[in-house]
C-alpha cells in the first residue's frame, strides 16, 4: 500500500486530499489524454497535472477499476486514435451496458477556412488541420458507440488561443469562433470555454481553471454528484474566477445529443465515496528555476529533494528517492573522436541544449520496486537491491503507467538530453546523490534514436518517430568512463536484455 499521511494542511487540497471508495464500478470506462509538451507548439501549462489528477479521481473516488482506464500523457495522433478505438471496441462488446468518460486537456485549434474544431496531438501543427483530430470525427465515433451514457470533458479552447494567453501560430492574432459539431447518441459534451474564448490556467492551483473546479466539486461531493450539479458549479466558478483573475470571460458550455434525455440527473459515481485520505506529494517544493549557463550548477542543498520535502515515495516498504536538477544549459554530445579506430558520428555534432528543471532518480529502479508494482521480477541477475534488468522499453511504459496509477504521480523515462545533463551534474556535484550513471546497467530513455541536430535546442525530445529507442549508461565497457556520459546506444523498444534497466524522471516547476 502507498504510504499515507494525515496532515490537516492537506485538507481541501484536490491533489493530495482524496475521497476513496471501496466500491468498484466495473461498467464504467475512461480514456484520459493530457497533452502538455508539444513538439512544434508552446506547452500547455499544467495539462499533465490535470490529466493525472482526474485519473486519480476516476480510480479512487469514482471507483473505476484500473484496467478500465486508459491514461496517456503527451499523445501523438495515432496514440489518441488507438485509445479511443479501444473504448469503441469495449462499448460494442458491452452492448449498451456500460458508460464512458473521455477527458482531454491540451491545445485545441480551429481551421480558419472551415471553422471546424480540432484537438491537437503533441506532434501536430496548429497551421495544418490534417495533423489534428477533429471534434467532428471524435463525436461521430463516440455517438455511434452503444453506451448507457458518454460524458466528454474538454479542457481546451478552439479559438486559436493558448492557455496562458496570446495566440497560436495558426491564428494570425485573431480569435476564431469554431462551429459546434452535431452530437448524436447518448452523449454529453462539457467544454472549458465557448468557441471564441480562452481556457485559462489557475496558476495558484497548478491546474487548468476548468479542471480545477471540476476536481473541487468531485472532491467536495465525494464523487456523488449529478452532471447537472457539476456543470452548474463549474460554469459559475470558472466564469467568476476568470473575471477576477484575468479580467477576461471564460464560460464553460454543455451540449447534449437529442438522445441524452435526462442527462442532468446522471451521476458521476454510483454512491458517495468513503473517508478522505491524504496522499503525499512525490516531489518536494517547486523552486523557481535558476539559469546555469554555460556550465551546470549544483542545486543548493535545501533544493535537493529529500524525505522531509516529499522527494521520495514508499511503495510496499520500498523507498525510492529523487534528486532535483535545476534549469540549465550544457554541451550535449561528443566533442571529438575517442580514438582512430572509432567514430562518434551518431554522438556528434556537439551542440548546446537548454533544459527546464526536472527530477531524476538517485538510483536505477530496483528489482524490489519493480516487483512491488508489477508483481513479478523479470531480471536475469536476481537480487532485490540491484537494478531491474531484462525489461523492454514497452515493459517500462507498462511499469510507469501502473506506478503512476498506484501513486497518483506522473513518473516517466528521462529524455536523452535530461539523462546526459544529469550524468554531467552527477559527475561534477556528487552531493546530489545521483548514482550509477556510468556503472550498473544501461538505461532506457524516452526518445527515439536518430541523428543529432547542429542547432541549439530547448528541451529536446528526440525524433517524432523511429525504429529504435535510446539507451544510455554503463554496459559498453570498451568506452572510457568519461566518454560514457555522451555515448549513445539503441535497441528496439520490444527488446529486453540482461544489461538494460531504467531510471525514473519527473517534471518539476
Amino acid at each position: 500500500m502507498m504510504a499515507l499521511v494525515t496532515a490537516k494542511a492537506q485538507q481541501g487540497n484536490v491533489d493530495t486530499h482524496i475521497a476513496v471508495t471501496d466500491q468498484q464500478d466495473e461498467n464504467t470506462y475512461a480514456v484520459i489524454i493530457s497533452n502538455e509538451h508539444y513538439q512544434f507548439e508552446e506547452p500547455v501549462p499544467f495539462a499533465n497535472n490535470d490529466g493525472a489528477t482526474f485519473r486519480l479521481y476516476c480510480e479512487k473516488t469514482l471507483g473505476i477499476p484500473e484496467k478500465n482506464i486508459k491514461y496517456v500523457e503527451d499523445a501523438t495522433l495515432n496514440v489518441m486514435k488507438f485509445n479511443l478505438q479501444w473504448l469503441e471496441r469495449i462499448m460494442k462488446v458491452k452492448n449498451g451496458e456500460a458508460r464512458a468518460f473521455i477527458y482531454y486537456s491540451g491545445h485545441g485549434m480551429p481551421d480558419e477556412d472551415s471553422k471546424k474544431a480540432y484537438l491537437l496531438p503533441v506532434d501536430g501543427f496548429s497551421t495544418e488541420p490534417s495533423t489534428g483530430y477533429s471534434t467532428e470525427d471524435l463525436y461521430k465515433l463516440l455517438g455511434n458507440m452503444p453506451s448507457k451514457g458518454t460524458v466528454v470533458l474538454l479542457d481546451a479552447c478552439f479559438s486559436g488561443a493558448k492557455r496562458e494567453g496570446g495566440m497560436m501560430k495558426s491564428s494570425r492574432g485573431v480569435a476564431i469562433k469554431a462551429k459546434n459539431d452535431p452530437l448524436q447518441g447518448n452523449m454529453v459534451v462539457f467544454s472549458a470555454a465557448q468557441g471564441n474564448e480562452t481556457a485559462y490556467p489557475l496558476k495558484a492551483k497548478e491546474h487548468g481553471m476548468f479542471t480545477y473546479f471540476l476536481l473541487q466539486q468531485l472532491h467536495d461531493k465525494k464523487g456523488f454528484v449529478t452532471l447537472g450539479e457539476l456543470s452548474d458549479y463549474v460554469t459559475k466558478m470558472v466564469a467568476e474566477t476568470s473575471i477576477k483573475e484575468n479580467d477576461k470571460s471564460q464560460t464553460p458550455m454543455v451540449a447534449a445529443a437529442s438522445g441524452a434525455e435526462g442527462w442532468r440527473t446522471w451521476k458521476m459515481a454510483n454512491q458517495e465515496a468513503g473517508n478522505y485520505v491524504n496522499i503525499p506529494k512525490t516531489l518536494g517544493k517547486k523552486q523557481a528555476p535558476t539559469v546555469t549557463d554555460p556550465q551546470p550548477t549544483a542545486p543548493k542543498q535545501s533544493e535537493a529533494l529529500d524525505l522531509s520535502a516529499g522527494g521520495a515515495f514508499s511503495l510496499a516498504g520500498v523507498v525510492y528517492e529523487m534528486a532535483r536538477i535545476d534549469r540549465g544549459s550544457f554541451v550535449m554530445g561528443a566533442k571529438e573522436l575517442q580514438n582512430s579506430f572509432s567514430t562518434f558520428s551518431m554522438n556528434q555534432p556537439a551542440h548546446r541544449v537548454s533544459l527546464n528543471a526536472f527530477a531524476i532518480g538517485k538510483t536505477e529502479v530496483t528489482q524490489e520496486l519493480w516487483e512491488a508494482v508489477m508483481g513479478q521480477n523479470p531480471s536475469i541477475n536476481k537480487d532485490p537491491k540491484r537494478a531491474v534488468d531484462n525489461v523492454s522499453w514497452n515493459d517500462c511504459q507498462q511499469f510507469l503507467n501502473k506506478l503512476n496509477t498506484m501513486c497518483g504521480t506522473n513518473f516517466r523515462l528521462p529524455t536523452e538530453a535530461e539523462w546526459e545533463y544529469a550524468a554531467q551534474c552527477a559527475g561534477t556535484y556528487p552531493a546530489l546523490g545521483v548514482k550509477d550513471m556510468t556503472t550498473g546497467v544501461d538505461e532506457w530513455c524516452q526518445d527515439y534514436y536518430g541523428r543529432y541536430s547542429q542547432m541549439n535546442q530547448n528541451n529536446p525530445k528526440g525524433p517524432s518517430m523511429g525504429f529504435q529507442r535510446v539507451v544510455r549508461g554503463a554496459s559498453n565497457t570498451s568506452v572510457a568512463k568519461a566518454s560514457k556520459v555522451s555515448q549513445r546506444g539503441h535497441k528496439k523498444q520490444t527488446d529486453a536484455a540482461s544489461n538494460v534497466g531504467l531510471r525514473l524522471a519527473h517534471d518539476v516547476k
